[in-house]
């Protein structure tokens, strides 16, 4: 027989990853080491568990998404990094890929879609939807990018929530942060984008359809 794929779950709504865990069991191929609603955790069971695929959502409270990505990735893990998200691949997919994801997946995708996504991750291989793969090839074409793209990721995700009208002391509690960090955050986000103002800031991220 052969061995099946080890997979860790990481989401902070216990429901949807509840969800996965039951849709992926029901595959003889999948073993599911466990189950985790933070990046820390994840982190933490890393040191004992030796997952072949990790599957994490990409908004997160404290460590997010795209951060666990990376700190997996910086240590060179052999775990393969699925991302999974309600983002449109336009918004994150890009940076999931670049923080070390070998894909970036829809939660809304379909339940084959994933389950060959798994499968492409455990043989060593990346695994690129259509859409994913229109906005690689249109970031190799750009001579130049957005504006937004030059922001790193927390500034990014900081940009994200200042759209959707949340205020620095709720950014500063969902990131686990402090108000006056988030408050340098919003500063150095409006002087990268050439913004003076929490309205022109939320315009900005209206026009790009960033929420």
């Amino acid at each position: 027989m052969p061995s099946k794929i080890k997979i860790l779950l990481c989401d902070d709504h216990t429901i949807f990853r509840m969800g996965i865990q039951r849709i992926l069991e029901r595959h003889t191929t999948f073993k599911i080491l466990g189950g985790y609603s933070t990046g820390e955790e994840v982190l933490s069971a890393l040191e004992t568990l030796n997952p072949d695929v990790l599957i994490t959502d990409i908004s997160m409270e404290g460590v997010s998404g795209i951060d666990l990505i990376k700190q997996i990735h910086e240590k060179n893990s052999s775990v393969k990094l699925l991302a999974l998200s309600m983002h449109p691949e336009d918004i994150y997919g890009i940076r999931a890929i670049k923080a070390g994801a070998s894909a970036y997946l829809r939660k809304d995708c379909p339940e084959e879609q994933l389950v060959e996504a798994i499968h492409t991750l455990a043989r060593g291989e990346r695994y690129f939807t259509p859409r994913i793969n229109d906005i690689l090839l249109n970031e190799l074409s750009k001579k130049d990018g957005e504006p937004h793209e030059l922001l790193s990721d927390r500034e990014f995700e900081v940009l994200i929530l200042l759209g959707k009208g949340q205020t620095t002391n709720e950014i500063a509690h969902t990131l686990y942060l402090s108000p006056k960090t988030i408050s340098t955050y919003k500063k150095r986000i409006c002087e990268k984008l050439s913004l003076t103002n929490i309205a022109e800031l939320i315009n900005y991220v209206n026009k790009f359809n960033l929420v």
